[in-house]
């Protein structure tokens, strides 16, 4: 096996020196500018085999030339390129590399050193290495705080992004606070009158829904629809996502009526504006089904459910735990009405479905196994109940 790996790489540097040594037809070499233009010429069109091959000609160019400003550049295309094709741990090596380069032509502490922190504390966050990525934009704030001052806007971009890192940790409080001061910079700057201060409002919004505090996540939420409103016009898709976020909230204190009227205002817009199985269709469904659940109204919570299952199924792979969600909301609602059947082989399937995405760890696994093993006991089914619990 490493032999075969050994010879790719060969193929692979052979490859690049054909590349490097090409000519333009008069026996002269391409030139570093050549070579980047043809790549990025290709990669906006669509040539990914192409594009990939002269980004990495362009960098093989400018390292053997010793040109350390064009390898910088070269490495970040090549981060850049790979993370569109969301090969972030690919894109992360490039990022790393050309900030090692940087750092050793202008010192650790400079001022476009601050892009690069950003960039790779992005490509950490995309690829789950938060961690890494915390610790990367927190270098990029202390940069663009010093140079920029601690109102400028593109400092709101990175406390915006640190705010979100420390939310997938779940670090609530830290993301509090820096989404707190997200907001307040954006409320300082240019971007009081931009559509990104909606953004900010819904992700601080969303940090306190999940800490409890629903009414002022509600407030933020409001004020969110209500910029993108203005924007956008009242039938924006954007609009209808804002009133489903803010359902969302409204469920939680369980104003169910008011929650019920901004999930269908937010589902008609879509119908409106989107074909019918558009996978953005399918949370408004689901979310407005639990409520009708709630309601008392199982016919329409029953209709709302399978609707977003039938999308859901007709989606890739990566809908599965959203498919399994559907499937066990359904399941439960059957179990509410006393509907085993029916109920039984919906908990089977989601179970089996999050298990096989999501890993038997995740915590939405312990929830559908939880509920599944409740509505088994309440069958009678003690011993299968017993045995699933046990299967953790």
């Amino acid at each position: 096996m490493a032999r075969a790996t050994c010879s790719y790489g060969l193929i692979r540097l052979a490859v690049l020196a054909l590349l490097v040594a090409n000519s333009t037809g008069c026996g002269e070499r391409r030139s570093w500018e050549t070579i980047n233009e043809s790549a990025q010429t290709a990669h906006s069109e669509g040539q990914l085999e192409q594009a990939e091959q002269e980004f990495l000609a362009a960098l093989a160019v400018a390292e053997k030339r010793g040109e350390e400003e064009h390898v910088v550049i070269s490495l970040n295309n090549l981060g850049t390129f790979n993370s569109s094709l969301r090969r972030y741990d690919e894109s992360i090596d490039y990022y790393s590399r050309a900030i090692e380069v940087r750092e050793r032509i202008v010192g650790p502490d400079a001022p476009e050193l601050a892009v690069s922190y950003y960039n790779l504390g992005i490509r950490c966050q995309q690829s789950n290495h938060l961690d890494e990525a915390r610790e990367n934009l927190e270098r990029a704030l202390a940069i663009r705080e010093r140079v920029l001052g601690p109102e400028h806007k593109l400092v709101s971009q990175v406390l915006n992004s640190l705010g979100l890192v420390a939310y997938f940790q779940g670090d609530l409080e830290s993301a509090k606070q820096w989404l707190e001061r997200t907001v307040d910079v954006m409320r300082r700057t240019e971007l009081a009158l931009d559509p990104k201060l909606a953004t900010g409002y819904t992700n601080l919004a969303q940090t306190l829904s999940a800490l409890g505090e629903y009414e002022r996540a509600q407030e933020l939420m409001a004020d969110a629809e209500a910029i993108l409103a203005r924007q956008f016009g009242e039938d924006s898709i954007r609009v209808a996502r804002a009133k489903v976020n803010r359902a969302e909230v409204l469920g939680h204190l369980e104003l169910n009526d008011a929650a019920a009227k901004l999930y269908e205002s937010a589902i008609a817009i879509y119908e409106a504006k989107l074909p019918e199985d558009h996978p953005d269709l399918t949370v408004g469904l689901n979310n407005l089904g639990t409520i009708y659940r709630v309601q008392g109204r199982f016919k329409d919570a029953e209709s709302m459910y399978q609707r977003a299952i039938e999308i859901l199924e007709r989606l890739p792979v990566d809908a599965h735990p959203d498919l399994a969600a559907s499937l066990f909301n359904l399941a439960r609602l059957y179990a509410t009405q006393s509907l085993a059947d029916e109920a039984d082989p919906l908990f089977r399937r989601a179970l089996s479905l999050y298990e096989g995405t999501l890993g038997p760890e995740h915590p939405n696994v312990a929830t559908v196994r939880s509920g599944y093993a409740d509505f088994l006991r309440d069958n009678g089914r003690g011993e299968e109940a017993e045995r699933l619990v046990a299967e953790r």
